[in-house]
């Protein structure tokens, strides 16, 4: 299905422009679809729901007689000095 089109006017830099044409031209289509393309790809980069970074740190430990629920600031500090080092 295609979708409706809306008529959208931009001022670009004359080096931008001449890029964007070389850019187009050797993909094999217009200015004008390079740049819907890079339109459509930075919003999906925008709109994707991402997972909450502290996620990251699930399985991260490794059980045993430490206290890790209570001390987890020490624990989270030690992994990135180590990671640091390396």
């Amino acid at each position: 299905m295609i979708e409706k089109m809306e008529r959208f006017q931009v001022y670009l830099e004359a080096g931008m422009s001449k890029e964007l044409e070389r850019i187009a031209a050797q993909l094999g289509i217009s200015k004008a679809e390079l740049i819907r393309a890079g339109v459509k790809r930075i919003l999906q980069e925008k709109t994707e729901v991402k997972g909450d970074p502290i996620l990251g740190i699930v399985g991260m430990g490794h059980g045993g007689t430490g206290r890790v629920s209570v001390k987890h600031d020490n624990f989270l500090v030690g992994i990135r000095l180590r990671k640091m080092r390396r």
